[in-house]
């Protein structure tokens, strides 16, 4: 705005349009290309490591939505990024903090909040690429984890050339052994294209230097997808990777804490951090024998050690329960605890929706992304460490007096077993509503 003088030489505002000279287009974050029936998602948010918004999921969502039809023209899909860095470092956690603290809540949140937003964004979109009609490949380079792996985990076809939350706990329940829950409690990256083919994570590996022809390739002839991934993919390298080497250490501890949990009265808290203890102990013997999967091992333990004890918990108990329902076992009924059909892809997805619109407002999420992503400090204080009572299990949660249930955080006190019992109200039905 700038002030002209009139004539009685008083400043009066007046507006010149220079909008249109002076604002500078904004690239793309996600870039929509069509070529010879190839439909591109190409994620393009490089300086934030394509970490992706509601709205990112939003314009992919649609996109696909549009895609399907085949008045499109389009015959397959690929979603692959920018760099080579950074696939998809996952949703925008900050945000998502942000706005818990902007407009904090007991519970649930109420309709209309921006958390229902982002997660009824993003679970619906990872139901509608799970069951996609056309063939759907993601080329993941680079930083690949928590709603990165959702985009991509659940597609068709998953090329690599690495470490992948979001109905993760179902691709878990697949893996060998306890492998599954051991990437969830740990968190740990993987850096080996064998082991995310072994875990099932990823279908199929390309060189580096092979991946551009695959690209051009596919974009010459969509159709013939399946005969170029068999043409261009190879072995890793470092096969058998160092996941798949260490696996009896880990099914040895993993099984033991599974079993622990399984008795009637187990503390979580304690079981999980005997299960930790056990596996530091291995370190020793697995240095001597192989460096690769004891530094794999001493990463895991450092990242395990580093979590708050409220989400291992619930990693634990999620984890299980969606392993025994996929795997048949006669206790998932009477452990479910949720309407959700936890042996299906959807039932885990409604169920997680549930818990992670509850879950981000509680005092541990807001406090990790603190000290992770705003301060930048790694010293989160969890609960569990300052002196406010354990709220592992729903009885420790009952026992807390009516005055200590007000935190000076905005979150929420609801107990691990609150946390899965299934919404109620007309106001959460829309949740996963494509």
């Amino acid at each position: 705005m700038h002030l002209l003088r009139g004539a009685a030489g008083k400043a009066r505002p007046r507006l010149l349009a220079r909008c249109a000279m002076s604002a500078v287009a904004r690239p793309p974050e996600v870039v929509v290309t069509k070529e010879n029936g190839l439909g591109r998602l190409t994620l393009a948010r490089s300086k934030q490591l394509n970490a992706l918004g509601a709205e990112h999921v939003e314009q992919l969502q649609q996109q696909l939505l549009a895609w399907a039809d085949a008045a499109s023209g389009v015959k397959a899909v690929l979603l692959d990024s920018d760099n080579d860095r950074s696939f998809c470092s996952g949703g925008d956690v900050k945000a998502a903090r942000q706005a818990v603290l902007d407009s904090p809540y007991p519970d649930s949140p109420p309709a209309g909040h921006h958390i229902h937003t982002v997660f009824q964004a993003e679970y619906s979109t990872l139901l509608l690429i799970a069951s996609y009609k056309l063939p759907f490949v993601s080329c993941c380079q680079g930083i690949w984890m928590g709603l990165g792996f959702g985009i991509a985990g659940f597609g068709r076809f998953r090329v690599v050339r690495l470490w992948p939350d979001v109905g993760f706990a179902f691709k878990a329940a697949h893996m060998p052994g306890h492998l599954g829950l051991f990437l969830g409690l740990s968190g740990v990256r993987l850096s080996s294209a064998a082991d995310l083919l072994f875990t099932g994570i990823a279908t199929h590996y390309i060189p580096e230097d092979q991946l551009q022809a695959f690209k051009q390739q596919l974009s010459q002839n969509p159709e013939a997808l399946e005969p170029l991934l068999q043409q261009y993919s190879t072995v890793p390298p470092d096969a058998p990777g160092p996941l798949q080497r260490l696996q009896p250490v880990v099914d040895k501890h993993l099984g033991q804490l599974v079993s622990v949990y399984r008795q009637a009265g187990c503390d979580e808290l304690e079981a999980l951090h005997t299960a930790l203890q056990g596996l530091q102990q291995e370190l020793p013997a697995v240095h001597a024998s192989d460096h690769q999967a004891a530094h794999l091992l001493q990463n895991a333990i450092s990242s395990w050690a580093y979590g708050s004890p409220r989400s291992l918990a619930i990693t634990l108990q999620h984890f299980t329960r969606v392993h025994d329902a996929v795997q048949g076992s006669s206790a998932a009924a009477a452990a479910a605890g949720s309407s959700a059909d936890l042996s299906t892809l959807a039932g885990v997805m409604h169920a997680e929706c549930s818990m992670a619109v509850r879950q981000v407002a509680h005092e541990d999420f807001l406090e990790g992304v603190r000290a992770a992503l705003v301060d930048k400090d790694r010293r989160p204080a969890w609960l569990a460490e300052t002196g406010h009572p354990d709220l592992s299990t729903a009885a420790a949660a009952a026992a807390l007096p009516e005055d200590q249930t007000e935190v000076c955080l905005p979150g929420n006190r609801f107990s691990l077993q609150q946390l899965f019992e299934p919404l109620g109200g007309k106001d959460h039905r829309h949740h996963l509503l494509l």
